[in-house]
């Protein structure tokens, strides 16, 4: 009984134990099942938050689109921002977030948004100019000059901007030399009520009141046209802008130029349409007396602007005609017992193959401000300073202003204020103005030694009397008359000195010219320009048409009419000696082959001829005729056009082959062709073997002179071939 008992005890304890160990397990299980449920739980939640944080970025996103497409910029770079540090943006994306952050000027942001674009080789290489000038804008100047390098490698060689863009490297390695100088001002944007996104430029510091400012701007809602206001700095406290009225604010575009009548008139450019013109007007707090046009040797037409004036007497302004040096350069002029003189440009020392505008004086009469483009810039226009040292006759040395001034932006209107110590100027800088031209103010840690003098003259007028020394009148050109018809002989070949319109002789065949051309009204003439003195063709080119051009503006002065005379340029294509001998340049006379050609185009009916008598060229320095273009171009000619501009050409010129290069001036511009060709069948022939576009646009010359296109169909019947030219300028118009 006990060992069954002892048994049955043990049979209890086993059976015990093992559903001791079952519910261990069934336990166990439970716990796994419910860690199991709980991971699935948490990984649910981080799925459903990482989704709803997706979707919380795509709806940023969307926001952020919505809002750069409705021009919100700031309110879309807000969003963009934090979108940006997050890594999480596409392409699409960072190209909007890109121009966002540059029209809300923050630049780093701009830039590492352009960075992670650019991490995408699929990237547009737009992508890579916009970088490199971002970078420009920050001034950091080097790493732009390398990014400029890329896009350069980017382009192809037939890219009408590489040249640009090689010339932004210079101006990037310009801007790295400035940084390491000394900075000399402190420079700041005037206060957000003076600035808005809109433009405010051309700011003139009052002759009479220290702290008063003039300036132009955009403030008429819905209206592009600008009005000129005033405001006041007392010692910080700027005042409102406060409008000057009538006739300062009316009927156009009014943009101030300069003070005038110790400081009671001001000049002021108004531009209704296409028409513009240069104003006056008195005004006072009182009254504005009504404004009426300047009596100044300025032409408008010619593209004359930015004039301004040192003791009411002496005119500096800015004009892209005929003559000069590049675009726009500077000219002089002085008022003399009432009557202003015949403007003279300023010359290469001041004016350079780019554009030099919006001159001012200082009050020492001898140092003068401007902008320009050139390559001593650090980016779009800088403001540079010159002083004119009359004990040398000369100029003295181009002086960029800096880069407390200077940014790659525009930098224009430049007024140094009359104590030395400050000046105002516009600038569009990108890291810095609200939008288009804000108004800025420099203030000098140094006294400007150019504002010490009190105004009592200009030594400026000693380029006047450089330049117009009177000639007294000469008999006219030889001339011979025989049964048949008169025989005009021209001994005269102007070289291309600087002031090679004063000389004696240039003006004695000036004369003689224009009064051949007066006695017959239907002769025309045709001034060809010869320039050698570059290794660049394009350089040449533009030289020899700015030359002729020049040649064109004294005929017009001697009272031949401007549409009476043809321009054209054809660099150093036609040496009348030559340039190189076994591969080295050799010097034979520059008057040679840097010349201008005067040909009267006559008549046929006329019973007159003229000869042109060869310059007196060794026989074996002699290379081809005098003359040889215009001869070219006699009867109907092809030429193809390659482009136009107002200044130098920013682009290659595509192999001629066994053809020539010219540059004609027109209407304002400068058209840029190859050839001639004496058929329309020679010029497809030309474009197929040089693998160029056959929509590329072909122009018609009779004589020399281009042909317009409405007129064509006059001269068809004489020339049935310019059906073919008709009918391709149709298809490609």
């Amino acid at each position: 009984m006990g060992d069954r008992c002892s048994s049955l005890m043990k049979d209890f304890d086993t059976q015990r134990s093992k559903l001791e160990m079952g519910m261990c397990r069934v336990d166990l299980i439970t716990k796994n099942n419910r860690l199991h449920l709980l991971l699935i739980a948490i990984i649910l939640q981080v799925l459903q938050l990482h989704s709803a944080n997706a979707q919380s970025i795509a709806d940023r996103r969307n926001q952020a689109t919505q809002l750069y497409k409705t021009g919100s910029y700031v309110e879309a770079a807000a969003i963009y921002e934090p979108l940006l540090k997050s890594g999480k943006m596409k392409n699409r994306d960072l190209e909007s977030a890109a121009d966002c952050f540059l029209h809300s000027r923050q630049l780093d942001q701009a830039a590492e948004a352009l960075e992670m674009l650019l991490e995408d080789h699929q990237a547009d290489r737009d992508h890579l100019l916009f970088y490199a000038k971002t970078l420009q804008h920050q001034r950091r100047f080097n790493e732009a000059a390398l990014a400029y390098k890329s896009y350069f490698k980017a382009q192809k060689k037939k890219d009408a901007t590489r040249t640009q863009t090689e010339q932004e490297i210079m101006r990037c390695l310009n801007g790295a030399k400035l940084k390491r100088l000394p900075v000399n001002a402190i420079v700041e944007p005037l206060r957000k009520e003076i600035n808005t996104a809109r433009e405010e430029l051309a700011p003139v510091p009052s002759r009479n009141f220290s702290g008063k400012y003039y300036f132009s701007a955009q403030r008429v809602k819905g209206s592009p046209d600008l009005s000129i206001y005033t405001v006041e700095d007392n010692n910080g406290n700027w005042s409102g802008v406060m409008p000057l009225g009538n006739p300062f604010d009316l009927n156009g575009d009014k943009l101030i130029m300069d003070i005038i009548h110790d400081g009671s008139g001001i000049v002021f450019e108004q531009k209704t349409g296409v028409q513009r013109i240069i104003l006056s007007a008195i005004y006072s707090h009182e009254r504005s007396e009504e404004a009426l046009p300047m009596d100044l040797p300025m032409d408008l037409t010619l593209g004359d602007k930015d004039p301004c004036f040192y003791q009411d007497s002496v005119l500096m302004f800015a004009s892209a005609r005929p003559g000069g040096y590049g675009g726009y350069d500077l000219y002089l002029s002085v008022n003399r017992d009432g009557h202003w003189m015949r403007p003279v440009n300023l010359g290469p020392s001041v004016n350079s193959p780019f554009n030099e505008v919006n001159p001012s004086f200082a009050k020492d009469g001898q140092t003068i401000f401007f902008s320009s483009d050139n390559l001593e810039s650090v980016g779009g226009y800088d403001i540079f300073r010159m002083r004119y040292r009359p004990e040398a006759g000369s100029w003295g040395d181009r002086d960029n202003m800096g880069l407390a001034i200077n940014s790659a932006g525009d930098d224009l209107h430049f007024r140094m204020d009359r104590s030395g110590l400050s000046a105002v100027f516009s600038s569009d800088r990108w890291d810095k103005s609200m939008g288009g031209s804000d108004l800025f103010i420099a203030y000098f840690k140094d006294e400007q030694e150019e504002q010490f003098y009190n105004e009592a003259g200009t030594a400026l007028t000693m380029l006047m009397s450089q330049s117009t020394s009177k000639v007294a009148p000469r008999p006219a050109l030889k001339s011979v008359a025989t049964d048949s018809q008169i025989v005009y002989r021209i001994d005269w070949t102007p070289s291309l000195e600087d002031d090679f319109i004063t000389h004696a002789e240039t003006q004695k065949n000036i004369e003689g010219i224009a009064n051949i051309c007066q006695k017959y009204k239907d002769i025309r003439l045709i001034c060809t320009g010869h320039a050698t003195g570059s290794s660049n063709a394009l350089a040449n080119l533009f030289t020899s048409v700015k030359k002729a051009g020049e040649m064109m503006t004294a005929f017009s002065t001697a009272g031949i009419e401007a549409s009476r005379i043809v321009v054209t340029g054809v660099g150093d294509q036609w040496p009348l000696s030559p340039l190189q001998s076994s591969g080295r340049a050799i010097n034979t006379r520059s008057a040679w082959n840097n010349r201008v050609e005067v040909v009267l185009s006559l008549p046929s009916q006329k019973k007159l001829s003229v000869d042109y008598i060869e310059p007196r060229i060794p026989p074996a320095l002699r290379t081809s005729a005098l003359n040889a273009f215009a001869d070219s171009m006699k009867g109907l000619q092809y030429a193809i056009l390659l482009g136009e501009s107002t200044q130098l050409l920013n682009r290659e010129l595509p192999d001629a082959g066994d053809r020539h290069y010219f540059v004609e001036y027109r209407n304002g511009k400068y058209y840029y062709y190859l050839g001639t060709f004496d058929s329309f069948a020679q010029v497809l022939e030309f474009l197929k073997n040089k693998k160029l576009p056959d929509t590329q646009p072909v122009c018609a010359f009779y004589n020399g002179e281009y042909i317009v296109a409405d007129k064509l169909i006059d001269y068809a019947t004489d020339y049935p071939d310019l059906i073919l030219l008709i009918d391709h300028n149709k298809k490609n118009k």
